[in-house]
């Protein structure tokens, strides 16, 4: 499953020959073991805000006092984020100051933090380092043709990059 989407951890199965379950006893387990949620539900919802091994351990009870438990991994994903972005040159008497807006940008998982790095000239060094803004703009020195990279990540390091050609035909400025 992925990160901050909702299981739904039913007990609704367990059976008893001797009678009805009289409690049901969840626990929710880190990949180091440690406890993050307990229930006493027959079934619940939880959502995991990180990666990882997930252990759920549910322990019945019947009429009689007799216990069974059933235990379940499992694993967490983050999914990658989507990168995509559009330039426009708004100003005709600014001809090299390209606008960048990544606000199409996005995380399929609910909740994630996404930050942008941009490399304007396609050198493979990012300009701006991952920021939080979408929008940005870049004044370029020389005409010619760019290869302009938008890398988004997660804050769990999942990436994504886009890249479109950003053509500069001019260099003279006018305020």
């Amino acid at each position: 499953g992925n990160v901050n989407t909702e299981y739904r951890f039913q007990g609704v199965t367990s059976r008893s020959d001797d009678g009805s379950i009289t409690l049901y006893q969840w626990t929710l387990e880190d990949e180091k073991g440690q406890k993050i949620y307990e229930s006493e539900e027959q079934s619940f919802f939880y959502k995991f805000d990180r990666p990882g091994e997930y252990r759920a351990v549910l322990s019945v009870t019947d009429v009689t006092g007799s216990r069974d438990n059933a235990t379940e991994t499992l694993r967490v994903v983050s999914r990658k984020p989507v990168a995509n972005f559009t330039s426009l040159i708004p100003e005709t008497n600014h001809p090299n100051r390209a606008e960048f807006d990544a606000i199409t940008s996005y995380d399929p998982d609910e909740g994630d933090l996404v930050l942008y790095s941009w490399d304007f000239d396609g050198d493979g060094n990012f300009e701006v380092v991952k920021s939080s803004e979408s929008k940005v703009s870049y004044d370029y020195r020389k005409t010619g043709n760019y290869r302009v990279k938008l890398q988004v990540e997660d804050n769990f390091g999942q990436r994504d990059l886009a890249e479109k050609t950003l053509t500069i035909d001019s260099i003279l400025s006018a305020d």
